[in-house]
């Protein structure tokens, strides 16, 4: 799955990519109609929720969670330091939040291509 983020301040323009491997469980039809009827899938980008308790969609995730339900807080800061703005990072308060040890923020507060 890949999260795009894109700042632009005045004439300066920081883009960011993050990469996240999402694999889905195999679900049967009856699990499916039933996800759906709950209504849950219908505001969310493709269509499920990967933190959803009742359903459990994905059978393996590796990178940002943040990215997949939402917005990679980590990569949004790397790119507000490229552009020269300092912001504290946000990978304490959004792995607590989460209820995740994300795996990759620290190389993304490096710089490192990842994620």
């Amino acid at each position: 799955m890949l999260t795009a983020v894109t700042i632009l301040l005045g004439n300066q323009q920081a883009n960011e990519v993050c990469v996240s491997d999402v694999r889905m469980r195999e679900f049967s039809d009856a699990e499916l109609q039933a996800y759906v009827a709950s209504g849950d899938p219908l505001d969310k980008a493709g269509a499920y929720a990967i933190q959803h308790a009742g359903f459990h969609p994905v059978e393996h995730f590796g990178g940002c969670m943040a990215s997949v339900m939402g917005l990679p807080l980590c990569h949004l800061a790397r790119a507000y330091a490229r552009l020269g703005i300092s912001v504290a990072s946000p990978a304490g308060a959004c792995q607590a939040k989460l209820n995740y040890t994300c795996p990759i923020w620290e190389q993304v507060a490096r710089g490192d291509t990842v994620g």
